[in-house]
């Protein structure tokens, strides 16, 4: 349980007895330890995407935990829900096995790993909680939809993650569920073509989403209404609406945009990472092609995950950005300060882009909690939306899981999928 004691500080009391996958026992001074490293500024760990204000960890005694933040910060307990809390020893003496083998306290433990061809995890037996239904699972990985797909129809797999809707009718059974996944095009707000806001509102003007939706998710995806959330997230503006698919007013404002001096046709980098979810890259290539048509010029590069990570993150001061990144954007932490934190503040992890008054509004809707912070966030959506049009939200994704017929499961809203929540029923 937990509890704030004052302003800045939260209080957490641990559960007794827990103990890590080795032995290592678990306790406030292990929790301290996780936390402060875990949102540590000197290892800038990709973790702090879920940080609000700077925090510090502390043991108080062997079982109660203090977290102190630099200012108020209400979302606190969500934001730790998102730090691994893994064995120190072996993290401080043998961190190069924290990825091979890791050690956690949870109702699965490593079992055993062969790279590019399985990864194996058993039940717990010392697990605190609920022991799983499932002891021993195998995961194994396969790029194309219809491959995963296809080993759930011959018995080969239980769940295929992520499959198309075109693979929907090839396996015994499905399940699917709104997540907090959007769709998106990024652009980089200090690009001298898309400095103009004019450029980013013909970029938003000359996509039909609708007819991506329509067209390549038969029903499992949603438009997005102007802003890269959607309902399940607390500050979700309903009373925003998605830009109109109107090439011809795109084509009208790149006109002005160009008499004005905007370097429009300067040639615009878009970049994919293909295999995010399925037919990624037909939504890049449709994009791309509408893009051209109303006079954007478009070059369309499709890299792999990791080189596609390095320009997203390539925001810092002479860093090379790239000028349109296709992405899915999941707020699974389900509170606005997230994706603003990460996309949208001056000095974000992965904002290419600075707005002071922004800014401004994120600081005072952070502080407020309720009714008042919704009321806020979703003012904080509607500048973004009108004033500021960094993005393009395209839809939201519906992941669709195919599932053998012995494997019994519903997914979650935050798109986590957890083996302790599977059961069998042979």
């Amino acid at each position: 349980r937990w509890e704030q004691t004052t302003p800045t500080t939260w209080r957490f009391y641990l559960r007794k007895g827990i103990k890590f996958h080795n032995g290592e026992k678990f306790n406030a001074e292990a929790a301290a330890w996780n936390i402060n490293r875990a949102f540590d500024k000197s290892l800038n760990s990709r973790l702090r995407i879920y940080i609000g204000p700077e925090v510090k960890a502390r043991a108080v005694d062997e079982n109660t935990l203090d977290v102190v933040t630099e200012s108020p910060d209400a979302m606190l307990p969500y934001r730790l829900y998102f730090v691994p809390i893994a064995a120190a020893k072996q993290a401080q003496n043998i961190p190069e096995e924290m990825s091979t083998k890791p050690l956690g306290t949870g109702p699965y433990r490593h079992f055993e790993w062969s790279r590019g061809q399985f990864y194996r995890i058993t039940a717990n037996d010392e697990y605190w909680g609920p022991m799983p239904k499932i002891k021993d699972v195998t995961y194994v990985w396969r790029k194309e939809s219809a491959v995963r797909a296809s080993m759930v129809k011959t018995g080969e797999a239980d769940m295929a993650f992520n499959i198309s809707a075109d693979d929907v009718k090839t396996v015994p059974k499905y399940v699917s569920h709104p997540t907090v996944e959007t769709a998106m095009v990024r652009m980089d707000t200090e690009n001298p073509a898309l400095k103009d806001k004019r450029v980013r509102l013909a970029i938003n003007l000359a996509i039909d989403k609708k007819g991506l939706v329509d067209k390549m998710y038969a029903g499992f995806a949603d438009v997005a209404r102007g802003q890269v959330i959607n309902s399940l997230v607390e500050g979700y503006n309903p009373a925003l609406q998605p830009y109109p698919y109107d090439p011809d007013q795109a084509k009208k404002l790149l006109g002005e945009a160009k008499a004005a001096g905007v370097p429009v046709d300067k040639e615009l980098d878009y970049w994919l990472w293909k295999g995010w979810w399925p037919r990624d890259d037909e939504v890049a290539d449709a994009v791309a092609s509408m893009l051209k048509q109303v006079g954007i010029n478009v070059k369309l590069n499709t890299v792999e995950r990791d080189q596609w990570r390095d320009v997203f993150y390539a925001v810092g001061p002479g860093q090379p950005r790239g000028a349109l990144l296709q992405q899915a954007h999941g707020n699974e932490m389900g509170d606005s300060s997230q994706s603003t934190g990460l996309l949208l503040r001056c000095g974000g992890r992965a904002a290419m882009m600075c707005d002071k008054r922004l800014d401004e509004m994120d600081d005072k809707a952070r502080l407020a909690t309720g009714e008042e912070r919704v009321k806020l966030y979703r003012d904080v959506w509607k500048y973004i939306n009108e004033e500021v049009v960094p993005f393009v939200p395209l839809f939201q994704l519906r992941f669709i899981y195919g599932l053998s017929q012995r494997l019994n499961w519903e997914p979650r809203v935050d798109g986590l999928v957890q083996i302790k929540e599977m059961s069998l029923s042979e």
